[in-house]
């Protein structure tokens, strides 16, 4: 557990004392082998280990201390990776457990922050204080915040004048506030300026947040930014001026385009232009009628996403883009606000979408499916994200990742896993196209 780290003669008696009650709380952990691993990265990389053995004395917080190696590789690694975070995290988690929203980030040390909001987030998941439903939307939170710190301080660079007006739009799950570790982020810049030199900075600010992102540090980098969902795609500027954005909605937009935007929210820029654009947005996609066929066209789509999965074997699963998968689901949604028109709800989260269309006296059964599917799949997504440290939709096929993610599922094997997901994908399909036939 101390690894191969030389310690003074009382650090290692100080570990022995606690050893054996240590190793107990490992051995009843949900995966012994991975608490034992993860324990070792963190211990031997702790700056002050007395003070850490000292805590670890204490029955509850060596509880949590297990719990938490063993069930998050990724938090193992953040913890290992920076050294200080460990002893500022553990030492003070049962003010984190209790924290009901992050600070406000300094510019200057954005990237240490959102390394320590994320696994504060981590660790009240891990250790029950909240369900994946939080959990997204403070991961959400976290890169809302960061993003507007980027806006403002590149704006202030750039010495904007207040009559440019801007707003960056959050699209897919961050639009949802449900993105998750190590999630893209989804965003469509707008801006209304009267100057050509100053439509001219908007482009140059909508990069430079972009590179700002996506620049790796010492702490790593914040996030990758998808801006492909603009109209005319990647050939097209970065920022793109309101008004012609809502023009190109109301005339030009695809079924796709118009799906994508029943999850778009405001999460930078300035407050007036925001709600004006999101007004607009929400009346063009909601108001427009939809093209004969339409249903078709969306089945259509969902197939040609099911080509992108890097699997189409039967005895993997993909549980984003695989058929019976979360794109099933978020279709399956999408389609029924479509098809609601200006009656939609202004909901852009999907469990809160899913929980209001399973009341539905159409498509409640249906959607009590999707709706119990989803919860599953996304346990699945974060216990490959956060339990494995793997940046993948994919299910691993090997049968000690089966049995943690099983465990991690409160199921009993990786067999039963198997058995669960085949299920599930088969219950998706099967609701995902008989809504769909319904709304034809």
């Amino acid at each position: 557990l101390l690894g191969k780290k030389e310690y003074i003669a009382r650090t290692r008696t100080n570990f022995k004392n606690i050893a054996g009650l240590f190793l107990e709380e490992i051995a009843e952990s949900i995966a012994p082998d991975h608490a034992l691993a993860n324990g070792e990265r963190v211990l031997s990389s702790v700056p002050s280990p007395d003070a850490m053995h000292a805590l670890l004395s204490e029955k509850n917080f060596r509880r949590a201390f297990v719990t938490l190696c063993a069930r998050s590789g990724m938090l193992a690694k953040q913890l290992a990776l920076f050294p200080g975070l460990s002893e500022s995290l553990l030492t003070d988690i049962e003010n984190i457990i209790h924290e009901e929203s992050p600070p406000t980030p300094r510019i200057s040390s954005v990237h240490e922050w959102k390394v320590l909001e994320e696994c504060k987030a981590a660790v009240r998941y891990i250790l029950g204080n909240s369900d994946e439903q939080t959990l997204f939307r403070s991961l959400s939170e976290i890169a809302s915040q960061t993003v507007s710190l980027l806006y403002k301080n590149e704006r202030k660079k750039l010495r904007l004048p207040q009559s440019t007006r801007y707003c960056i739009l959050g699209l897919g799950k961050l639009g949802g506030w449900e993105i998750n570790f190590g999630s893209d982020l989804d965003v469509v810049v707008l801006f209304e300026a009267k100057r050509k030199s100053d439509a001219e900075k908007c482009e140059i600010l909508a990069a430079n947040i972009i590179t700002a992102c996506s620049r790796v540090t010492q702490s790593g980098k914040l996030y990758d930014i998808d801006a492909r969902l603009r109209p005319e795609g990647r050939n097209a500027p970065l920022a793109v001026a309101g008004e012609q954005y809502i023009e190109y909605l109301h005339h030009r937009a695809s079924l796709w385009e118009r799906q994508s935007l029943t999850r778009a929210r405001a999460i930078a820029g300035d407050e007036d232009f925001s709600v004006a654009i999101v007004r607009s947005i929400h009346n063009s996609v909601y108001t427009s009628p939809l093209p004969k066929g339409w249903t078709a066209d969306i089945l259509s789509m969902r197939r040609k996403t099911e080509t992108r999965s890097r699997t189409s074997s039967p005895d993997f699963f993909d549980v984003k883009l695989g058929a019976g998968g979360m794109m099933d689901i978020e279709f399956a949604v999408q389609a029924l606000q479509l098809a609601a028109g200006n009656r939609a709800s202004s909901s852009t989260n999907m469990y809160e979408l899913l929980e209001i269309h399973s009341r539905s006296t159409l498509h409640g059964p249906e959607m009590v499916v999707l709706k119990g599917n989803y919860h599953f799949l996304r346990r699945i997504e974060t216990a490959l994200r956060l339990g494995l440290d793997l940046q993948t939709h994919i299910i691993p096929s090997d049968s000690e990742s089966l049995d943690y993610l099983a465990r991690w599922s409160s199921l009993t094997s990786g067999k039963d896993l198997i058995s669960r997901l085949r299920e599930n994908t088969k219950e998706t399909r099967s609701a995902f196209e008989s809504i769909l036939r319904s709304l034809a």
